[in-house]
């Protein structure tokens, strides 16, 4: 099923595929999966479909993806950002894209087959779904790719930058923030700070709800760690 989202009155229109296991009824958890390469990378109905979205279709549980700003159909090509002070008047791409992704959880949670959102990003959205997950404490569980992210000044402003975050505590705070909620952060390959996050998880009690792998998984061990009690 493909769709339009958004937020009534801010004039958004998010493009997004959204999966429905078939002969399923009454609410389901549905999972929100991104990809830097739109709703596609994980498949659309009657096509191909990625062995994530696989396994969560084949559990009952409702599947959709979305291209978030300047991805899939809205890749128009980058802004213009050579104006002198262009971010004081303009929102980040990264801030877009984190408030896509916060859009289609209220989305999902709006709908009447849908009992709660888990959330997975993939690649280079792992980043951008770990900001979306540390302001949506109704996500039960969160599947964060790192991708090798290493928090510091060159990867913020190479990858995706965002002034002054790092005065606010960067990705690593933002991983604490989840607490007391599920979280596998993975493919950290050792240069993520996961400091913080374990303090946080330690001090509430939570350690077990924190799962951080050095290296990356495949779509069947993701799965079977949402799917898993």
């Amino acid at each position: 099923m493909k769709l339009l989202v958004g937020r009534k009155g801010k004039h958004e229109a998010i493009p997004a595929n959204l999966l429905i296991p078939e002969g399923v009824s009454g609410k389901k958890r549905a999972a929100l999966v991104i990809h830097p390469q739109g709703k596609d990378a994980i498949g659309r109905k009657g096509g191909p479909l990625s062995p994530l979205a696989e396994r969560f279709l084949k559990n009952g549980a409702p599947v959709m993806s979305i291209d978030c700003f300047l991805v899939g159909e809205l890749k128009t090509g980058a802004r213009k950002k050579t104006e002198k002070h262009w971010l004081t008047y303009n929102r980040t791409d990264l801030a877009l894209r984190v408030q896509d992704i916060l859009t289609a959880i209220g989305y999902l949670r709006s709908r009447d087959d849908v009992s709660g959102v888990d959330l997975v990003g993939l690649d280079a959205s792992g980043v951008w779904c770990l900001l979306a997950n540390a302001l949506a404490p109704e996500v039960r569980r969160a599947a964060i790719d790192l991708n090798g992210f290493s928090d510091d000044r060159s990867a913020w402003a190479e990858e995706c930058f965002v002034p002054g975050i790092l005065r606010a505590g960067g990705a690593r705070v933002a991983a604490g923030l989840c607490v007391p909620r599920r979280i596998l952060l993975f493919d950290t390959r050792g240069k993520f700070p996961t400091d913080f996050a374990s303090a946080a998880y330690e001090a509430a009690g939570r350690r077990k709800r924190l799962r951080v792998e050095e290296g990356d998984l495949k779509d069947d061990e993701i799965a079977e760690w949402f799917l898993g009690r």
